[in-house]
């Protein structure tokens, strides 16, 4: 198992306190959840920015087909919450190109 520090984006939607403090942050294209382990200092600002975007940054483990599988938080930070335009919103915009 591959491991990296790095920054994983996405939705915080799940956080469990049974055993250690734990969240998931879900990537809006795959819609997969990323298992972050929370230190006790980053917990409060967890429990503030749930269901907002977040950014978490630590140490990343990587299953073997590269895909992201866990992260120990150093810190983590809210964005903004942006959406993704649909293919509907960009199709005017290419039509004159």
């Amino acid at each position: 198992m591959a491991m990296d520090h790095g920054t994983i984006e996405g939705r915080l939607e799940t956080i469990s306190q049974h055993g250690t403090y734990q969240v998931k942050v879900y990537d809006p294209l795959s819609d997969r959840g990323v298992l972050c382990d929370v230190p006790p200092e980053v917990q409060a600002q967890a429990l503030a920015a749930f269901g907002k975007r977040v950014a978490v940054t630590g140490t990343i483990r990587y299953h073997r087909t590269g895909k992201p599988i866990s992260v120990a938080v150093e810190s983590m930070r809210v964005l903004g919450d942006r959406h993704l335009p649909r293919f509907t919103d960009v199709c005017g915009m290419l039509a004159g190109k």
